[in-house]
């Protein structure tokens, strides 16, 4: 299991468009990913309902878990995605 936390610096959070490309590319991964937020609510990062169920907000601190088969890479894949300033526009 590799672990890493990072902070959302988008600043609209992690809105649908993001977390339909975060669970594409948690799906595409061969480990299983798991985002945790700070008060402990948990999500498959590869389904989008559950990545927006969350409420991650700009400024929150979102823990990324992967176990399996290349955790390290997922980890580091996922962890840039979810630190990412994404540029969408409203």
């Amino acid at each position: 299991m590799v672990t890493r936390t990072v902070r959302i610096v988008n600043e609209f959070g992690i809105h649908c468009r993001p977390s339909c490309l975060i669970a594409k590319a948690a799906s595409e991964l061969e480990c299983k990913v798991t985002i945790r937020t700070e008060e402990g609510a948990q999500a498959d990062a590869s389904r989008v309902l559950d990545l927006l169920g969350l409420g991650l907000g700009p400024g929150d601190l979102a823990t990324i878990i992967c176990e399996g088969p290349g955790e390290s890479e997922g980890c580091e894949c996922m962890g840039e995605l979810l630190a990412r300033h994404f540029d969408f526009k409203r």
